[in-house]
């Protein structure tokens, strides 16, 4: 029993240092405090045996378990980036992982979905 609260006071404070170390986004949800996540896009193209191609987008959250009651399939979400801008996203699949963790396939939702602060708007 003392074993098993060790090992679980260590791996919190394990996902606790994960995120201050790479969270680089705040999440936030109608009604509720914004969260720290990991968000991760990857674009990849790819070649079509016929000629053309076609543009794979894949956009991941990582949330602490603890943080993340309110996600949702479906739920939209704001995620305010570090440099001022923001996009805005539906959850596609959240898949718990592990007993602390939920990852979070996305999709970027229709219409005005995104923002740039005004210091970085090009002339």
């Amino acid at each position: 029993m003392l074993l098993d609260s060790i090992f679980s006071d260590t791996t919190a404070l394990a996902d606790d240092a994960v995120i201050d170390a790479f969270s680089n986004v705040n999440v936030l949800v109608d009604g509720h405090d914004p969260v720290r996540g990991i968000f991760k896009s990857s674009s990849a193209i790819s070649d079509l045996p016929g000629g053309g191609q076609v543009d794979n987008f894949d956009a991941t959250l990582k949330i602490k378990l603890v943080d993340a009651a309110h996600i949702k399939r479906r739920t939209a979400l704001e995620m305010h980036f570090d440099d001022g801008s923001f996009m805005r996203y539906l959850v596609i699949n959240p898949e718990k992982k592990r007993e602390r963790w939920i990852l979070a396939t996305l999709s970027a939702a229709e219409g005005e979905n995104n923002g740039t602060p005004a210091n970085l708007i090009p002339a």
